[in-house]
């Protein structure tokens, strides 16, 4: 499996504060040889890499700026990313996080029949607990994809019903609701939302748990979702 999903812009915020904002601002490269931001977690052998290149996305004011980094995905030994933040553990509190997405290739990315793989989640304070995952797979043809979210590893799991088109620019955002008792936080994902008024309805919901959240994790897996290119 091989996969390249494009990435540019990465903002966390809780209510009105904003915890990280990442244009990926630094010169091409190595993003955790050029960043003391980002820590590599796992290790691997293909580093997730930083191109003076953006993202397009009508309306969105942190679009067309700064440069974007490439999730590589296929073989095993292929390293990961993770930003920390101040720990959120207050049940009332909602975080979000926001960046824009575009999947360039579904070459060898798992077909619609298949589970996928996840691309990113948000993780706790001490690294132990992994939530809220953001899944792809292959769609109907190559030249489409599905978005998925997940409790947990493919654990309920559920998939966005339209389609995604390949070399196309998306905002997504997720949002975790930290909310008061044991195992009933409130996961989103919102594709393509509205800029303005109030918070639509979610495109996908599931319920989660986590002691806190102080982090969010980038992921070049090898199970088989993505392929030659996604971009962030």
């Amino acid at each position: 499996m091989k996969r390249v999903i494009l990435l540019l812009f990465i903002s966390v915020s809780v209510s009105d504060a904003q915890l990280v904002e990442e244009n990926f601002d630094y010169i091409a490269g190595v993003l955790t040889a050029v960043s003391t931001n980002w820590i590599e977690s796992p290790t691997g052998s293909t580093d997730i890499q930083i191109f003076n290149e953006n993202l397009f996305f009508s309306g969105y004011q942190s679009s067309n700026i700064g440069n974007l980094i490439m999730l590589d995905g296929g073989a095993s030994g292929r390293s990961g990313i993770n930003r920390t933040f101040a720990v959120q553990s207050t049940a009332g509190t909602t975080i979000y996080w926001s960046f824009l997405l575009n999947v360039t290739s579904t070459a060898e990315m798992d077909s619609s029949g298949g589970i996928g793989d996840y691309f990113s989640n948000f993780q706790n304070s001490t690294m132990t607990q992994n939530k809220s995952y953001l899944y792809l797979k292959q769609g109907s043809d190559s030249s489409k994809y599905c978005i998925g979210l997940a409790k947990a590893s493919s654990v309920s799991l559920i998939w966005h019903e339209a389609e995604l088109n390949v070399n196309t620019t998306y905002l997504i955002v997720a949002g975790y609701s930290i909310v008061s008792g044991t195992g009933n936080d409130i996961s989103k994902l919102w594709i393509n939302p509205a800029l303005t008024g109030d918070e639509p309805a979610a495109d996908l919901t599931v319920t989660a748990v986590l002691d806190n959240i102080s982090a969010f994790v980038l992921e070049q897996n090898f199970l088989n979702p993505f392929n030659p290119s996604t971009i962030i």
